[in-house]
Order: C-alpha cells, then sequence, then structure tokens
C-alpha cells in the first residue's frame, strides 16, 4: 500500500476522520486494466490487522473495509503505470504492542525488538 493510504488509515484511528474519493483498477497479471471502479467521499469504517506471529509462514495482508457515498463502475484500458508486481508479505517477525488507547482512537504502534 502507498503511504498516502498508511496516513489514511493512521489519521482514522485519531479519530481524523477524512472523506477521500480514489479508483481501485482491477488488472490481469501482465498489469492491464481491465475494469476501474471510482469512489467518491469515501470513510474508512474498519481496518483488520493480521495475527503478528513471526513464525507464521503465511501471507500477511491489512483489510481495510470503506464506506463510500457514490461508486461508479467502468471498462478500463491500457497498462497500469507505477503497479508492482504481486508478492505475498510475511508477518513481521518484530514484536508490536498496541496500546489500552486504540479504542479511543488515539493509539499509536510502538515495535520492540
Amino acid at each position: 500500500m502507498a503511504k498516502p493510504i498508511f496516513s489514511w488509515i493512521a489519521d482514522s484511528w485519531e479519530m481524523k476522520l477524512q472523506r477521500k474519493k480514489g479508483s481501485i483498477i482491477a488488472c490481469d497479471y501482465k498489469l492491464q486494466a481491465q475494469t476501474q471502479r471510482d469512489f467518491f467521499d469515501a470513510m474508512i469504517v474498519e481496518t483488520v490487522i493480521p495475527a503478528l506471529d513471526g513464525a507464521s509462514k503465511e501471507p500477511a495482508y491489512i483489510k481495510v473495509k470503506l464506506s463510500p457515498e457514490t461508486i461508479r463502475t467502468a471498462k478500463a484500458s491500457g497498462k497500469v503505470e507505477g503497479g508492482t508486481k504481486q508478492r505475498s508479505s510475511s508477518p513481521p517477525t518484530s514484536r508490536w504492542t498496541f496500546p489500552a488507547s486504540i479504542a479511543s482512537g488515539s493509539a499509536r504502534l510502538t515495535r520492540s525488538r
């Protein structure tokens, strides 16, 4: 994920709710665009962080659920610029601490080695 998306997630955890617009482009394995979904005035309503188990060999994915006001679907074409080959990520081998204030939306993640 790009840094602006991580910043948007961090802001939502701090209750700095922002509405954003953007696009999700579905591509084939050659990065040729197939379909495009434009969303408008979306807010992050849920983030799910996987179990951070350093011994696990399973890929780690962060799930982000958006709630947009409007969605527009269109056929897309052409090669997507800036894309990278899809690869799976393994969970980090370091330990993460979630403070009790996460429920209040003012949490910061800290990493201990």
